[in-house]
């Protein structure tokens, strides 16, 4: 199994694509610079479970999300929260089989 890392920024992801395996991949998000929110939004809970992700503050935090075995394999959004200052940008989880 492999822990797949995704920083989150203020303004969106980096990488902006993460390809993950079902039944193998977990995915870290890591917060990645100054107002990086803490927590982000997927388009469902398919994949890990739930809707909404803690961002860790570093690479030592505990919050890595395993992908679910029956996770549909194609594309998943994550979403930064929304926000009065920032335009919201999304990111896409790629699930392979």
């Amino acid at each position: 199994m492999a822990t797949k890392q995704m920083n989150v920024k203020s303004d969106g992801f980096n990488p902006k694509d993460l390809s993950v395996n079902k039944n193998q991949d977990s995915v870290h998000f890591v917060q990645s610079g100054p107002d990086a929110p803490s927590s982000v939004t997927l388009s469902s809970s398919a994949l890990f479970g739930v809707t909404t992700c803690v961002v860790d503050a570093s690479t030592s935090g505990t919050n890595v999300y395993q992908v679910l075995g029956t996770a549909t394999v194609g594309d998943y959004t994550v979403s930064l929260p929304p926000s009065p200052r920032l335009t919201k940008d999304s990111g896409t989880i790629k699930v392979t089989g």
